[in-house]
């Protein structure tokens, strides 16, 4: 095909065409519960294609539902859909009044996350309270409703900060956390 062709060929070119992550972004934030984005209609979606990608962190921390189907026009190809869940995504998440620590504040010589820190925070310490086993990577990141990624630079930051100290520990979760305030710690699985 010469690229007079292709020019001649939008029809085609948009059959083929998957949303970037800014499509995804904008869908996301206006989509309320059951909304879905169809997002693609191949008969595969290109690997590393970034706006399937974002999805997929979407999906993992719980905010849309991946699925597809058959095209009813389109012979041998999907459709890529997503569908928007009840879960609050972090851009949502209420702003709590009169909490009992300030919230962290970047500074030059800190590192890591403040806004992830400031929602890990609670949960660890409830964690602490209570003795539990520190959750997981994956599960920080689905009650806080943040990336996967991001946990990471969560905890920096609230060592950074001064806030908790974290020990090895044995699988599956291979930390312990202590709450520096209380003196609290998690405790080890079972």
């Amino acid at each position: 095909m010469s690229a007079i062709d292709l020019a001649l060929s939008p029809v085609r070119d948009e059959t083929k065409r998957v949303a970037d992550v800014g499509e995804v972004e904008r869908w996301l934030a206006a989509a309320k519960q059951g909304d879905r984005l169809h997002y693609a209609t191949r008969s595969y979606l290109p690997t590393g294609a970034p706006g399937p990608r974002r999805l997929r962190a979407l999906s993992d921390q719980g905010l849309v539902l991946l699925f597809q189907k058959r095209s009813d026009l389109l012979l041998g190809e999907f459709c890529y859909f997503a569908q928007r869940t009840g879960v609050a995504s972090p851009v949502e998440a209420p702003i709590v009044v009169g909490a009992q620590r300030p919230q962290l504040s970047a500074r030059e010589a800190d590192a890591g996350d403040y806004q992830a820190g400031d929602l890990l925070y609670p949960i660890l310490k409830r964690a602490a309270e209570f003795g539990r086993p520190c959750p997981t990577d994956k599960q920080l990141s689905i009650r806080a409703g943040i990336s996967v990624f991001s946990v990471e630079d969560g905890l920096l930051a609230l060592r950074s900060a001064k806030l908790i100290a974290i020990h090895s520990a044995p699988a599956p979760t291979l930390r312990r956390v202590t709450i520096l305030e209380t003196g609290a710690q998690t405790g080890l699985a079972a």
